[in-house]
């Protein structure tokens, strides 16, 4: 168990990442504290969690970003580094009062960085959208200075693990395990195949006057495999890899302009759920 000295211990953005950093990363159970008094005098494994240095415990950067309820454009200077790959929040502790100070253990705020990165807290104060309405991966911090494709929090709390490991003697990183689970989201099972007599004309009307014969050819073609049909396919993969998987079906009993799913009521719709 670990000691953690922060400004408020009822802080839910705190909370949040403490427990995906530490507890569901690193397996390392801990306790906080907003108690100065307390958290001096306490003889357990100690981390402080604060903009002030302190002796006897690993010191760790904190700026105000995790106490706070808004939501606010935040100015982002990120930074190469040969040990943490990309780094920003970075802060030094004052250290004035020390002859001999103690050491920081990080050189930036790894909770309200990684916060600001699994919260996606971007997205939340941009102006400018796709033409969804969508955040776009261009503008985002990871897109602009090339971590996109990084595990940069996964990173960043094995490198704490370590230095924990270094520093309490007694601690024991237990790293979280890899698992792949494969989703599957059939909003439109079909291009053809289920579709009821007015939504099969409908179709087949609509390439007509698009003059798109090859479509209209394949839609009548019963011979031929459904354009949408890769079933088989991915039950065959699924079943060689020995892979986990859940499939997600859009069962609504109402199509719309963005939403052609077929109907609940389809004998086709209802054999592959059942498949």
């Amino acid at each position: 168990m670990v000691l953690i000295f922060v400004a408020d211990s009822q802080s839910t953005r705190l909370n949040y990442i403490l427990n995906e950093v530490l507890k569901n990363r690193l397996s390392i159970s801990y306790t906080l504290t907003d108690n100065l008094a307390y958290f001096t005098k306490s003889h357990m494994r100690k981390i402080n969690y604060s903009a002030v240095l302190m002796e006897g415990c690993l010191n760790i950067p904190a700026i105000p970003l995790l106490y706070e309820e808004n939501i606010r454009k935040q100015v982002i200077d990120v930074q190469l580094d040969s040990r943490y790959k990309y780094l920003f929040f970075d802060v030094k502790l004052d250290n004035t009062k020390f002859v001999e100070a103690p050491k920081q253990a990080l050189p930036f705020d790894m909770f309200a960085a990684s916060f600001y990165l699994l919260s996606r807290y971007e997205e939340y104060i941009t102006e400018t959208f796709d033409v969804h309405n969508r955040f776009k991966a261009t503008h985002s911090l990871a897109f602009q200075n090339h971590f996109l494709t990084i595990p940069l929090v996964d990173i960043w709390a094995q490198e704490l693990g370590e230095i924990m490991e270094a520093y309490f003697s007694e601690i024991k990183v237990i790293a979280s395990e890899y698992r792949a689970l494969h989703t599957f989201d059939v909003d439109f099972a079909y291009k053809y195949k289920g579709l009821t007599p007015f939504q099969f004309y409908k179709k087949a009307l609509g390439s007509l006057f698009r003059f798109d014969l090859k479509a209209l050819q394949s839609q009548f073609d019963k011979n031929k495999l459904d354009p949408y049909d890769s079933y088989a396919f991915i039950f065959e993969q699924l079943h060689k890899y020995k892979l986990e998987s859940i499939f997600f079906f859009l069962v609504a009993h109402k199509t719309t302009t963005y939403d052609k799913n077929l109907l609940p009521s389809s004998t086709d719709y209802k054999t592959l759920i059942n498949q």
